[in-house]
């Protein structure tokens, strides 16, 4: 007989039921603490789009018309709990059980997890979620999740285990049976049948298998024993040898102790030898340090020697800009005196052209003053012979003249102070010009010289040996490599020498002069060992005298 209101009359019942389960129970069922299935969901799943079905912790009973999904109810638990899809009689596989126009399903059943006996329950809670997935593709997947549905493990294995821990047997026909089985049970049941029903039940057919598997494990064991049987008078021989070796060892117990003994001196030898090497190499290290320490230092050295090169090297720029300004005005002044002297040249050639000119002149003015000399002779001698008028004409043509000649006298005169006077200025012109040849000279010279020495100093920049002789590297490898010194000379002492500021210089090296290549010695025989070298090496212009002893 259906019931006509189910969902009331079950909330009624659980109502009742929950209302007993603290006081008196009916009889003697009492609910389980943990294994119990609380609610099942499926969803997309056969005939239901998404069906809820919360259970009872006793018996539950399943209503409905033919065809309303309630195989579908125990379906899902089997499919859950991870039984196989033909154990159901519904399909081939769980694609074929995925609702029409779906592409995927999906199954929950959360399991009650309490009491002593709850699995894990400090990681699942009171309540564990099973769930599987499932899609068309033929994908399959389970989930393990909390009581606050945090995921677990997403492992088939897991699921296996808490179903194997519970006994949730759904292969058993006595826990889970079909539709298709209990239609068969009941309407051609034989007694061959209910026998396999039976024993599946009662899980005979598996405890037959394990005690088969017992039994060849136990005759694999016996005939292990049986082999080995003839091992023991083998084994036996040599435990009596390992007997009499421990009786011989405890004889030599002494032996042992002094052994031990030895062995432990061994280590500390070890050790000290150890010792040795690690401070031979913290030796090596402190070297290291040290050569590092003395190659920073030196670097720094040649960064302030290359400094001052630059600075050395900026000043004979500067000399050179001072230079070349300077050659500007001195160049003028020598165009300035060579134009003086050429004007003053060709003044003085006029003044010769004029001076011949005037000369001429006045050797013509002479000749005429003869010639009206000799005329005023012969015209006196005609007057006094003929004592005629012409004699005052002449007189006068006599004192026109004397006056031209007298004027001719007054101009070579005037000539002849010019002449000196510009001969003068031309000498004036030539000191002049030699005077200002000499400081042009001497410019033209110091800047060539600047330039030789900032190309000098451009070329040889970083190089700290290019101040000293050519021979001087030949000298310092062959004192390097000689090792009869008692304390290796130090020297050349320029070499050793950092100016803080290159400015000075000059003045260091005109006060020290050749001191700067002298080398300092510690003993006598040092210093003629020293004295040999210099005579071999001979370094030119090198002051042999130049040594220094100390203590």
């Amino acid at each position: 007989m259906h019931l006509n209101n189910t969902k009331a009359d079950d909330a009624k019942e659980r109502k009742r039921f929950l209302a007993k389960r603290m006081g008196t129970l009916t009889g003697d069922n009492r609910a389980a603490d943990n294994g119990i299935i609380q609610k099942i969901t499926c969803r997309n799943f056969m005939c239901h789009d998404n069906l809820v079905v919360p259970l009872g912790p006793l018996i539950n009973f399943v209503v409905g018309m033919n065809g309303s999904g309630k195989s579908a109810v125990l379906t899902a638990i089997t499919l859950c709990l991870g039984g196989k899809t033909a154990a159901t009689n519904r399909g081939a596989s769980l694609k074929a059980l995925i609702k029409s126009g779906r592409e995927q399903a999906s199954l929950i059943i959360e399991l009650k997890n309490e009491g002593i006996d709850a699995y894990q329950p400090d990681l699942y809670g009171k309540k564990i979620i099973i769930e599987r997935h499932f899609s068309r593709s033929g994908s399959s997947s389970f989930k393990l999740k909390t009581e606050f549905n945090k995921l677990i493990s997403t492992k088939k294995g897991d699921v296996e285990d808490i179903v194997e821990y519970y006994q949730l047997q759904v292969d058993n026909p006595m826990n889970v049976l079909t539709q298709d089985a209990a239609k068969s049970f009941i309407t051609a049941s034989t007694p061959a049948m209910k026998y396999k029903f039976f024993v599946e039940g009662v899980q005979l057919e598996a405890l037959d298998r394990d005690y088969k598997i017992i039994s060849d494990t136990c005759d694999q064991i016996e005939t292990r024993l049986h082999d080995s049987k003839g091992d023991l008078k083998a084994l036996k021989k040599s435990t009596d040898a390992a007997i009499q070796r421990a009786e011989t060892v405890r004889k030599y117990d002494g032996v042992k102790i002094e052994l031990k003994r030895l062995r432990k001196k061994l280590a500390w030898v070890q050790v000290a030898d150890e010792e040795k090497i690690l401070a031979h190499l913290e030796q090596k290290v402190a070297d290291a340090q040290q050569q590092i320490v003395d190659a920073q230092k030196n670097a720094e050295a040649k960064e302030a020697a290359l400094d001052g090169i630059d600075e050395a090297i900026q000043r004979a720029k500067e000399v050179e800009t001072r230079l070349e300004e300077e050659r500007g005005p001195v160049l003028e002044e020598e165009d300035a005196a060579r134009r003086a002297h050429e004007e003053a040249s060709k003044e003085v050639a006029r003044f010769h052209a004029q001076q011949k000119s005037v000369t001429a002149a006045l050797k013509e003015a002479q000749d005429m003053v003869k010639g009206i000399k000799a005329e005023i002779k012969a015209e006196q001698a005609r007057l006094h012979a003929a004592h005629g008028g012409a004699q005052d004409k002449k007189i006068e043509e006599l004192a026109v003249a004397q006056q031209a000649a007298e004027d001719a006298r007054a101009n070579l005169s005037q000539n002849e102070e010019d002449k000196s006077r510009l001969e003068e200025n031309l000498k004036t012109a030539q000191i002049d010009m030699a005077k200002l040849e000499s400081p042009l000279r001497a410019k033209t010279e110091e800047l060539n010289s600047a330039k030789a020495r900032l190309t000098s100093l451009s070329s040889n920049r970083g190089d700290r040996m290019a101040g000293f002789d050519k021979s001087m590297p030949s000298l310092l490898r062959a004192l390097q490599a000689d090792r009869n010194f008692r304390e290796k000379p130090v020297g050349p002492l320029g070499l050793h020498m950092q100016l803080l500021q290159p400015k000075w210089s000059n003045i260091i090296e005109s006060t020290l002069g050749n001191a700067l290549n002298g080398f300092i010695v510690a003993t006598k025989a040092d210093s003629l060992r020293l004295k040999d070298h210099l005579v071999s090496q001979a370094p030119s212009g090198y002051n042999k005298s130049r040594l220094f002893q100390f203590s």
